[in-house]
This record gives structure tokens, sequence and C-alpha cells, in this order.
């Protein structure tokens, strides 16, 4: 039985069972209602369409129903193959999205890697420095530290003394000794070498400022050296622009000079308290270390006191700066 008849069955079925429903009930003469009912023009549709139908496989040719079937068979085939290509597909796009997700990562790993090796390098350069930083200034201590325990150390030592024939007049006048005096006029102390090793070119710039009586050196002052009142001192040997020598260590040189006629009043003026004099200046020398150095040192003159006390220690000026 083909599709068609089953069709017909169906059909033939629906329109007795829509009959039996539409029919009188209680009638007495049955058979003839029901003829008269399939006369009905109402139901004309329904019996012309169920008498096609039961023509219709005789005037079909059964070459029709192959086609069908095998048209089926090519449809069924090619969406088949649809199917399987489209989950190729799909399987494809996943294989492909999962590639990617995984090169996303190593990617993103390798990103982390090359950071924490940049820190990293960045790390062991920082240490790397701050080592070299710590061996530099560790030489750096050495060196300092050797130079400070070996090279020369040079300063005044003991008391100044003053020689001052024309200074000892009852009262004041300007004087001006004569150039065959002049050193009958003088300051004399001791300059030593306390360091390890020799002191060369040494040499003493000096000078003299006065203030009012009792009174004391200006804020800021830079202690200048005068031309009028400079002279050096020095030691073993001479040289065109000065007296200038050598010290050995822990030896110690006697140093005398001379005072200007300009000091000379100055100095009457203090032992008559019309001023306060001051006395100072610097000690330069070069150690082995080929450097140059510098030792300054400052007095206050006060001719009341012994000879051996007069030229007392000022409040600055006598401690050498840092690299001196």
């Amino acid at each position: 039985m083909n599709i068609v008849t089953k069709l017909r069955a169906f059909v033939s079925a629906f329109l007795r069972h829509f009959h039996d429903q539409e029919s009188p009930k209680g009638s007495a003469a049955d058979g003839s209602n029901e003829a008269e009912y399939d006369d009905r023009p109402s139901m004309s549709p329904f019996v012309q369409e169920e008498q096609r139908l039961e023509r219709l496989p005789h005037q079909r040719p059964s070459q029709d129903n192959d086609d069908n079937t095998l048209h089926q068979h090519e449809l069924v085939k090619w969406t088949r193959n649809l199917a399987y290509t489209t989950g190729g597909l799909a399987i494809a796009t996943v294989l492909v999205a999962c590639f990617a997700g995984w090169q996303a990562w190593e990617t993103r790993s390798a990103g982390v890697d090359t950071r924490n090796a940049v820190e990293a390098t960045n790390r062991l350069a920082t240490e790397t420095k701050r080592v070299a930083d710590e061996a530099k200034r560790s030489a750096d201590n050495a060196i300092e530290t050797a130079e400070r325990q070996l090279r020369a150390y040079v300063g005044i030592t003991g008391d100044i003394l003053l020689s001052c024939y024309s200074c000892t007049l009852d009262t004041f006048r300007p004087f001006s000794p004569a150039p065959q005096h002049l050193m009958d006029n003088k300051l004399s102390f001791d300059v030593t070498n306390g360091g390890q090793t020799p002191a060369y070119d040494v040499s003493i710039e000096d000078s003299y400022y006065s203030t009012k009586y009792d009174g004391k050196l200006p804020n800021g002052f830079t202690y200048p050296i005068f031309q009028g009142t400079q002279h050096f001192v020095g030691f073993n040997q001479t040289i065109e622009n000065g007296m200038r020598g050598y010290l050995n260590p822990h030896d110690s040189s006697p140093t005398s000079g001379p005072i200007q006629h300009s000091v000379v009043d100055l100095i009457i003026k203090a032992k008559h308290h019309m001023i306060t004099l001051f006395y100072y200046g610097n000690i330069h020398y070069t150690d082995v270390f080929q450097k140059r150095r510098i030792t300054p040192f400052c007095f206050e003159y006060l001719p009341d006191l012994p000879r051996d006390q007069q030229f007392v220690d000022c409040e600055e000026h006598n401690t050498p700066p840092k690299d001196g």
C-alpha cells in the first residue's frame, strides 16, 4: 500500500465519521435520510475530492514514484554531506579558537617572563652599581685614611714673642723706625710639622686688624691679608718671590717676621688701650700627596699680660678646613 492509498482511506474514514455526526437522531427512515444527505450539494466537494484521489494512482505513472524516491535519497545525501561539512567547519573553528587562545596564553606568558627578566636585570644592575659605589667609597675612604695618617700637619707651636724696641714709648706718637733697625721690631714663634711625612714649599702670610678698645672682630670677617703688612717666612732655602722651605716630620723651625712701621703705631696704640689689635694669617704647604694645604691662625694681642702670654687664640680661624 502506497502513500496515496493510505491518504484515500483516511479521507474516506473522515467523511464517514463526519456524516454520522451530522445525521438527525431518532429518525425512523435512516436509510432514506442517508440517501438524501448524500445528495446534498454541500457534500459534493468532499465526494469529488475522494473520487479524484481514487483515480489519482491510475492516472499517474509509476515512474513518478521512482523519481520522487531517488530525488529524496539525493536530498538526504546532500543534507547529510552538508551536515558533515558544517560539523567539520564547526570543529575547525573550535580548534582555531583553541589554538588562538593557546597562542595568546603563550604570548602573555612570554611577556610576563620578559618583564620578569627585565626586572631581574634591573635589580642586578642596581645591585652591581651599589656594590661598585660601595667599593669606590671603601677605596676612597682607605685613601683618605692613609692620607690622614701619613700626611704632614704644619702649625704654630709654643708662644708668640713680641720684640719691639720702637714700641716702648710712654705716650703715643707716630713713629717710623729706620730701615737698619727694621728687624729690631719682630714677632717670633715656632712652626712645627707634626705629621709622618715632609711638608714642602712652606710659607706664611700674616696681617693685623684693629678695632675699638675691647672690641671684637666683625661678624663675617674674612681675614684678608693686607699687602702693607704682609711678609713671608720660610725655612732652609730661599727663592726669588720670598722665603720658602720645607719641614721634615716632627721638626720645628724658629720663625721671625719683621714688623712694619705702620704696625708699630698700632702696637703703641694697643699698649695705651686706644685700640684692640688682632694678629692672624695662614700657613701654606704641600704634602707628599701633592695636595696644597693650609693652616689658619688668629691671635688677640693683650699687652697687659706677661710677654710670653700676650697673644691669645681667637675664637675662630684656628681650625684647618676639612681638606686642609
